[in-house]
């Protein structure tokens, strides 16, 4: 495989390329021949004319789970030097006895290189402790058999069901390919394996050139195949009853990082020729190193082989392969375990280390013997040790106010976990989010991030053309029991610059009441209904998205927008309704009464209503066009009442110029918070006749909105809060 690892579970062979080769029946084989031999009298594959080897890079052995019976074996890699006709076999044998043989299924790849899976089925084994698998290749143009290669493995036995491997020597040794030389694609590909089963968050690589610090470069860390050792059945039955272990090889590239000679828009990429010289690079993820890779580069934009390659007994490498110098940061808190023993005997699956010097220092650079199968990351140094506004970085950093949500989720009699969602503005590299909640200045609780700049423009409608969005999601994990003011602060830490940057304090009032004589906990939602934000999306249709708070319970909608445009009606506009990710529900029950519900909802509601020119949108022709509503050709004040079922729920007032819809002048006035491009705050208003809303507190939404964000100083705003109607609806929660 050129791209990554051999894959488990019908994983591709060759860097999600080539499909999975498909096993035949090949059953379990126990032949005399192979048990006379046991491939102690069998010539090398380096003997081979040409020679026979495996492609270290992408070798992986792992055990075929069947329960009580015992395992079966998987092993699967590339080899050079194969003939059209030829085959793979593999001996699974202990203490020079053969246990069981299969012949292995291969496809070519490239002139001489194949790639191959070997696999037994049938009956089951039980072998444990070290064994010896032996791929034997049989020739069949002199008839003869060669010993490609010999897996020492360590079968287990973790419990009464389970059987793996252990795979602990697999940590201490790293390869790079170069491959698509000549073309665009042409990024190093990093291998290794990492002791966890790592997962897909954003990771950079900060490299230095003898002694020079580059640009940190994004990077994509991919898995291709994994051992796991325990019972994650039981794991997930009785906490703590049984340990996982994982090992996983993982692929690395460092996008926008080329090698060999400069092709295409060489400008747009960085280029290893233009940097010769010794290399020095920390893959990092969430602020964290989780290794270091040590290399040379090349005149020729190559990365070369490390020093111990040019061993007389170092195992040959592929052709564009190079072996490099890898380290595991002491004390990250990233692998489950590390066997530093293990590590210096052998470097994948029982392979030698190569006779040289220089492995001495690789040697007494492995990191002390470590035990955890759930570890801890280590904590995010600071780096000034201010917290700086998120407003003070360049480009700047905060939060899309349109799409925020808070939501306060019950854990029964134990409390509550806060979340809180949000798209932020200004992303970089290595940032890492979390959320501290404060009360009264005093930190009690920290919630963890997880970021997403992935599928953000698709999933939620903004512009392509905006860069540096991060979908942000962030909950606690232990239950919490603190009521009244609480302050939840988003900070980002910045891996590049050391800081920590304050994006938004939400000011909550979080409200204790009981059901059914339980503690019941929530978020209250009063100062939410003020304000509201219109989003030009580009998702499926250019239509413009409303966005706001109402406070009601699960009715159905059946949404319509009556508009008049500087007082003349338009026709009515269908608005397709959609939910924000979270809400805010809470349900008082009490012994021989109705329950009784508060609810917020966050509400972006889709009018058929076209924004932008006519000749740049798809749907526009001319057949069609009449029946499409066209912000372009109703320029002027619009005045909409946004009816659910024949009655007015909201009023949305807002100008239209060049088929745009205007942000109201309060989104840029003194105070006002910045906003992502294409979105802007509107007029709105909850008519006085309404019932919709089953609590309306004027008093909180006048002093502030979303979550005690202050409003502008504009008077605009002193216009529409002179609007609202009374209080109204439920009495405040006991």
């Amino acid at each position: 495989m050129r791209g990554g690892f051999a894959c488990v579970k019908m994983q591709n062979l060759r860097d999600m390329q080539m499909k999975t080769l498909i096993l035949a029946s090949v059953g379990t084989l126990v032949g005399t021949a192979a048990i006379a031999h046991a491939g102690n009298a069998l010539p090398t594959g380096t003997t081979h004319n040409p020679p026979l080897f495996v492609d270290e890079s992408t070798t992986s052995v792992e055990l075929i789970n069947r329960g009580e019976d015992g395992y079966w074996f998987r092993v699967a890699a590339e080899v050079s030097g194969f003939a059209s006709g030829s085959r793979l076999r593999l001996d699974w044998t202990q203490k020079g006895k053969v246990l069981a043989s299969a012949q292995c299924e291969s496809k070519a790849i490239q002139a001489g290189r194949y790639g191959y899976v070997c696999a037994s089925n049938g009956t089951a084994l039980q072998a444990v402790g070290e064994v010896q698998a032996l791929l034997i290749y049989e020739d069949d143009a002199d008839d003869k058999e060669y010993l490609v290669r010999t897996y020492k493995v360590n079968p287990t036995k973790w419990t009464k069901d389970t059987w793996q491997l252990a795979a602990d020597d697999m940590l201490g040794a790293a390869y790079v390919e170069h491959p698509n030389a000549g073309t665009w694609s042409a990024i190093p590909r990093f291998r290794f394996w990492i002791a966890n089963a790592a997962p897909g968050v954003d990771t950079t690589f900060r490299c230095s050139v003898n002694g020079t610090k580059l640009p940190d470069f994004v990077g994509s860390l991919s898995s291709s195949h994994f051992v796991e050792g325990g019972n994650l059945e039981a794991d997930m039955l009785v906490k703590g009853a049984h340990k996982t272990w994982h090992w996983q090889a993982s692929g690395f590239i460092p996008k926008s990082l080329h090698w060999g000679a400069k092709t295409g828009d060489a400008d747009k990429a960085f280029w290893l020729i233009d940097n010769p010289g010794a290399w020095d690079c920390e893959i990092r993820q969430n602020g964290v190193a989780i290794r270091r890779l040590l290399f040379t580069v090349n005149n020729q934009g190559m990365i070369e082989s490390h020093p111990m390659q040019t061993a007389k007994d170092a195992a040959p490498l592929a052709p564009n392969v190079a072996l490099i110098d890898i380290r595991i940061p002491a004390g990250a808190g990233f692998d489950q375990r590390i066997k530093p023993d293990q590590l210096k005997k052998s470097r994948g699956f029982g392979l030698p280390w190569p006779t040289h010097p220089s492995v001495a220092a690789i040697h007494a650079a492995f990191p002390p013997a470590y035990e955890n199968d759930k570890p801890a990351p280590v904590a995010v140094a600071k780096g000034s040790g201010k917290m700086l506004s998120g407003m003070d970085h360049s480009p700047a950093r905060f939060v899309d106010e349109s799409s925020t949500e808070v939501h306060a989720s019950a854990q029964g009699s134990k409390g509550y976990r806060i979340r809180v969602h949000t798209v932020a503005a200004g992303n970089a590299f290595g940032l890492k989010y979390r959320v501290d909640l404060k009360q009264g200045g005093k930190q009690f609780a920290t919630a963890p991030c997880i970021a997403d700049t992935r599928s953000i423009h698709s999933s939620l409608g903004y512009p392509k053309s905006i860069a540096g969005l991060t979908e942000v999601d962030c909950q606690t994990e232990e239950p919490l029991t603190a009521k009244g003011a609480v302050d939840a602060l988003l900070i980002v830490h910045d891996d590049q610059d050391g800081n920590e940057y304050l994006l938004r304090t939400y000011k909550l009032n979080v409200a204790k009441f009981t059901s059914f004589g339980d503690p019941l906990f929530g978020v209250m939602g009063d100062d939410l209904l003020g304000a509201a934000y219109v989003h030009h999306s580009e998702y499926s249709e250019p239509q413009p998205i409303f966005s706001f708070w109402t406070a009601h319970t699960d009715e159905p909608m059946d949404l319509k927008l009556r508009c008049t445009v500087d007082g003349k009606k338009l026709n009515d506009i269908k608005v397709a309704p959609g939910e924000g990710r979270l809400e805010l529900k809470y349900v008082q029950r009490k012994q021989g009464a109705a329950d009784v519900v508060y609810a917020w909802r966050h509400l972006r509601v889709q009018p058929e209503i076209e924004w932008g020119a006519k000749e740049t949108n798809r749907r526009f022709n001319q057949d069609s066009a009449q029946y499409v509503t066209w912000l372009v050709d109703y320029p002027g004040a619009w005045q909409c009442q946004l009816r659910n079922q024949g009655k007015a729920i909201r009023e949305l007032r807002f100008n239209v110029a060049n088929g745009m819809i205007v942000a109201d002048p309060m989104s840029t006035a003194k105070g006002a918070t910045p906003l992502v491009e294409g979105t802007g705050m509107i007029d709105i208003r909850i008519p006085k006749e309404s019932k919709w809303d089953i609590r309306v507190r004027p008093d909180a939404f006048k002093k502030t909105h979303t979550f005690g964000l202050p409003w502008p100083d504009h008077p605009n705003v002193k216009a529409m809060l002179g609007a609202v109607p009374a209080a109204s609806g439920l009495a405040d929660p006991k």
